[in-house]
């Protein structure tokens, strides 16, 4: 499985401006809903806060992975950000955000989502592929970075 088949360049974003989580995680949301992916943002919205307000999903070294599962959602879509600024996300070493990988997921399809998951964190563990995206100025960029760690 490559990430890059839950992805595309309408779905990332380079040099996100945005003052916190919320605002980061809506913004995300609208990206999949522009991108059609979505009928409707809100309901992923308040799934992915319901998700963190269980636990931060910034894993450390400025990543961050929310996910949820919603109902009206079919398959699954990764939204990757690269923010302009890092953000309080309430990672375990205290660093703030700058790469947020969002998963939104088919609630009927769970297995899968933890397929992707697994597949993220395995691409974040790459140095050379965490600063490709940093560098990325471009959706483009970022994926031709992506599409390099997966070795396409």
């Amino acid at each position: 499985m490559k990430l890059i088949e839950y992805t595309s360049e309408e779905l990332c974003l380079a040099g996100l401006r945005v003052p916190d989580k919320e605002s980061c995680l809506d913004r995300m949301c609208a990206r999949l809903e522009e991108a059609g992916r979505l009928k409707e943002r809100s309901a992923l919205h308040r799934a992915l806060l319901e998700r963190e307000k269980v636990e931060s999903t910034g894993i450390g070294g400025g990543i961050a992975l929310p996910h949820a599962r919603c109902e009206d959602f079919d398959g699954h879509a990764v939204a990757i950000a690269h923010l302009a600024e890092p953000i309080d996300y309430g990672a375990p070493d205290g660093r703030p955000v700058d790469l947020v990988f969002l998963l939104a997921g088919s609630s009927r399809r769970p297995g899968q989502q933890l397929r992707v998951l697994a597949r993220i964190s395995t691409l974040v563990r790459i140095d050379s592929f965490l600063a490709e995206l940093r560098a990325a100025s471009t959706p483009e960029a970022m994926c031709r970075a992506l599409r390099k760690a997966e070795g396409l």
